[in-house]
C-alpha cells in the first residue's frame, strides 16, 4: 500500500514542489487548492492515477470533510502526512490594509490549519508514524509592523505545533513546522514591492522547502529553521538584548523602512 500525503495550497509554489517531490518518492498525493486550473496541471504532471484533486477552501468545513472522506476512501483510511501549507499574505500597516484582508489572514493561516488538522486526525491516528507539517515563518519570531496580522498568524501556528506535538505523541503522530524567511513564491513576489524587498532577499526556493517537508515527515525534530536569515534570527533572539534584536529585524531580515511610512 502506498504511503500518502494531503497538501493544502498545492496548485503552485511550495505546495506544488512538495507534491512533485513526494510523488517521485512513491507517495499517493491529495492535492487541494482553490485554484482549479493550476491544480489540474499539477495532477497531470504527477499522473492522475497517483493523486486526487480537491477544490478546497480551508475555511470551508463542508469542503474539508468531503475531501478527507474521499481521500480516506482511496488510501485505506490512512494518511501518512498532512501538510498545512495554504496561506495568504498582505503587507502594509495594520490600518492601511482592509480589515477584511486582515481577517482573511487569520482565517486561512491560523483557523485553516486548525480546520484541516481537526478533520484529518481520524486518518492520522489510524496511520503508524504519521506526521502533521505546518507552514510557519520567520515572522513568528517577533511582531512585524508591516506584517502584523501575518506575523501573529504564524506565531499562533508555531504555538499550535508545539502543543500538538506533545498532545498527539501518544497516537504516534509527529507534529513539526517549517520556519523560513522569505521564499521565492508568487505569494511573496506579489507583495515584494510593498515589503521593500530586493530579489537578493528571496534566497530560498520552493523546491528547497519541499525537501525540508520530506525531512520533517521523517524526523523527531519540531522546528525546522530554514536558511541563513531564519537561523540568524533564531540565535540572535537567544543571545542579544531585545533592543539590538529589534534592530536586526529591521535592518537585516524584514527590511522595515519605518521612517518612509
Amino acid at each position: 500500500m502506498k504511503k500518502s500525503i494531503f497538501i493544502t495550497g498545492a496548485a503552485k509554489g511550495i505546495g506544488k514542489a512538495t507534491a512533485l517531490l513526494f510523488a517521485r518518492k512513491g507517495y499517493y498525493i491529495g492535492l487541494s487548492d482553490i485554484n482549479e486550473n493550476d491544480l489540474q496541471k499539477v495532477a497531470e504532471e504527477i499522473g492522475t492515477e497517483n493523486c486526487s484533486t480537491y477544490i478546497l477552501d480551508v475555511r470551508n468545513i463542508e469542503q474539508i470533510e468531503h475531501a478527507l472522506q474521499d481521500f480516506g476512501s482511496k488510501t485505506h483510511q490512512q494518511m501518512n502526512v498532512l501538510f498545512n501549507n495554504a496561506g495568504v499574505l498582505f503587507s502594509g500597516g495594520f490600518d492601511k490594509v482592509d480589515l477584511e484582508k486582515n481577517h482573511l489572514i487569520a482565517d486561512v493561516n491560523f483557523k485553516g490549519v486548525m480546520n484541516m488538522t481537526y478533520f484529518a486526525l481520524p486518518l492520522l491516528k489510524k496511520t503508524p508514524k504519521s506526521a502533521i507539517i505546518n507552514m510557519c515563518s520567520a515572522s513568528s519570531f517577533y511582531g512585524n509592523p508591516e506584517l502584523t496580522a501575518y506575523a501573529a498568524s504564524k506565531s499562533a501556528v508555531k504555538s499550535l505545533t508545539e502543543g500538538w506535538n506533545m498532545l498527539y505523541k501518544k497516537y504516534d503522530i509527529h507534529v513539526a513546522d517549517l520556519i523560513p524567511a522569505y521564499v521565492k513564491t508568487d505569494m511573496v513576489t506579489d507583495e515584494q514591492s510593498a515589503m521593500k524587498l530586493d530579489d537578493k532577499d528571496l534566497k530560498i526556493s520552493a523546491e528547497e522547502i519541499a525537501q525540508v517537508v520530506w525531512d520533517a515527515a521523517h524526523s523527531n525534530q519540531i522546528h525546522f529553521y530554514i536558511g541563513t536569515d531564519s537561523n540568524l534570527l533564531r540565535f540572535s533572539k537567544w543571545l542579544l538584548p531585545p533592543p539590538i534584536f529589534k534592530e536586526i529585524l529591521k535592518s537585516k531580515i524584514f527590511n522595515i523602512a519605518i521612517e518612509k511610512n
